[in-house]
């Protein structure tokens, strides 16, 4: 079995790359591939659109255009470290070494006593 057969992108029924485009791209894409010919042959013709092109694409792109430019641009921004590799064992701590220490101890003490009973 190849790697093909076995991708989610395959099972999904995804065959050719048209499907792989956003769902907001890939509807005014398909919006405009749909169109009567005339109304496209209109469109490329003349300077002005007619308003059946104008109703499928304007509105839809005005929308993909405000979406896009919602999107934060540049890097996102500096979090504190919040895990403990990042607090502990990234900063070359000896905290992380004690800890291990004492948990062998407690469960070394934890083992003894009921082991003894």
């Amino acid at each position: 079995m190849n790697m093909l057969s076995r991708s989610i992108i395959f099972k999904r029924g995804a065959h050719s790359l048209r499907d792989l485009i956003p769902p907001n791209i890939g509807l005014a894409a398909r919006k405009i591939e749909n169109a009567p010919a005339s109304v496209v042959a209109e469109v490329d013709a003349s300077a002005t659109a007619s308003e059946g092109a104008s109703e499928l694409t304007s509105k839809d792109f005005d929308r993909l255009v405000t979406f896009y430019k919602r999107i934060p641009k540049g890097p996102g921004p500096v979090t504190n470290p919040n895990s403990y590799r990042a607090k502990y064992l990234d900063s070359g701590s000896f905290t992380p070494v004690i800890q291990i220490i004492a948990a062998f101890l407690v469960g070394g003490y934890t083992i003894h006593h009921f082991m003894h009973i």
